[in-house]
């Protein structure tokens, strides 16, 4: 009779243990932080500041070492950034009247 009482303590104690451990990991990293600010102000169109949040969330990733496939998403969202910031920066130069004018 005694062994159900220790089995149920050990149940217990272990479903003790998976809820603390979830409630602690549950919160997000610093570098999935950096992407999810990143995100948010490329979609609000704000190019500069997300290729800053995405650079920053890739040297939090460097530390860390853990997700390599979102790894890949950013550098992928980086080079997709710098092409549009570039672009960006040539349309500056408007041609009126034959002269260039920025």
């Amino acid at each position: 009779m005694r062994a159900y009482y220790i089995l149920y303590v050990i149940i217990c104690i272990g479903a003790l243990f998976l809820l603390v451990r979830y409630l602690v990991l549950r919160k997000t990293s610093l570098s999935t932080q950096w992407y999810i600010k990143g995100m948010r102000a490329e979609n609000k169109g704000l190019y500069d500041e997300a290729a800053a949040s995405y650079e920053n969330a890739l040297s939090e990733m460097k530390k860390n070492r853990l997700n390599r496939s979102l790894e890949i998403k950013i550098r992928e969202k980086l080079k997709v950034l710098h092409t549009v910031i570039t672009y960006e920066r040539d349309q500056h130069f408007v041609r009126q009247d034959n002269s260039w004018v920025t």
